[in-house]
Formats: structure tokens, sequence, C-alpha cells
């Protein structure tokens, strides 16, 4: 299973620090790491990252939605990900990719999965967008994008799993 990681940022490059260095321990287990800077920052790479690691200069702040569009773009399209993970820029990962893989895997390969304990960790499976189309980059109020695309995966009968319960349009 082909494994990438996508991360979407505006002018906190210094809250990706603690995340990167956590990737990069773990950089045996995956196949890309996106970077969607929203602000022209200069990013610290670990080494081990720099290999893999496609910076995307949008040239203007895309928002949350726009950033996860365009880095599922690339991961499915350009690098031919079976699965993109997504990433906030202050999140730490804490779990290996391969344990990730074994969830999908063990899940019947979803459609969409979400994180154990915020939404912004979550993972699309390739082909997603075509069955209920990309996150809505016009949606209001802001932010609350994540549960109009949640809401349109169980219209559409997709698979999701993971601790949807508290974004759950249906509960």
């Amino acid at each position: 299973m082909k494994l990438v990681f996508a991360i979407p940022t505006i002018i906190r490059a210094d809250l990706l620090a603690e995340s990167l260095q956590d990737l990069a321990q773990r950089v045996h287990a995956f196949s890309g790491l996106i970077l969607v800077d929203n602000g022209w920052q200069t990013f610290h790479l670990p080494e081990t990252l720099k290999p893999i690691t496609l910076i995307v200069k949008a040239g203007k702040n895309l928002g949350v939605a726009g950033s996860w569009n365009l880095a599922s773009d690339i991961a499915f399209h350009a690098l031919k990900a079976d699965y993109v993970v997504h990433l906030n820029d202050d999140i730490v990962l804490g779990q290996d990719p391969e344990d990730i893989k074994r969830e999908l895997l063990r899940n019947g390969e979803p459609d969409l999965m979400i994180g154990p304990f915020h939404w912004c960790a979550f993972a699309l499976k390739c082909g997603v967008f075509e069955s209920i189309g990309k996150f809505d980059v016009a949606f209001f109020p802001a932010y609350y994008e994540d549960r109009d695309f949640l809401y349109r995966a169980k219209l559409g009968k997709l698979g999701v799993v993971g601790n949807a319960k508290s974004l759950d349009p249906f509960h």
C-alpha cells in the first residue's frame, strides 16, 4: 500500500518541526510527504525526508479545504498513492505508518479513516473524490469543511471508519 502524508501550513512553519522529526523517524514506512505552503515560508527538513518531500508554494492562502484538495490531487495523480494521510501542521503523528496501513487493511480499506483524537488526522482513499467530490472551498462557516465532507461520504454510503462520532451529522 502506497501511503503519502500531506500537511498544509500558513505562517507557522515553526509548528512543523516536531511533526517533521516524528515523520523522519518513520520514513521507511511511507512513500512521500507533501507540504502545502500557504505562506511562502522556509522549512527545515530532516535529511531523511528531503528525498521524498514535495513543497508546494501555493502563491496564496488556499485555505484548509483547498490545501487538502491540492495535496490529494498530487498524491493520487502524480505520486500514485493509494491513500493520502492529512495532518495539521501542529500534529505529531506518534504512530508508525505501518500501523496506519494495518488499520486500513483491517477495516477493509475504507474510503475515509478518521484519526483517533481529532479530525485533523485522516486518511483518504484514492478515488474518493470521484464518488462524492472534493472538499468544498466555499463552504461556510469556515473550518466545517470536514463535517460537510463526512456528511457527503455518509450520504454516498462510502466506507468511513474511525472516531467520527463528534463529527457525525447523523448523530
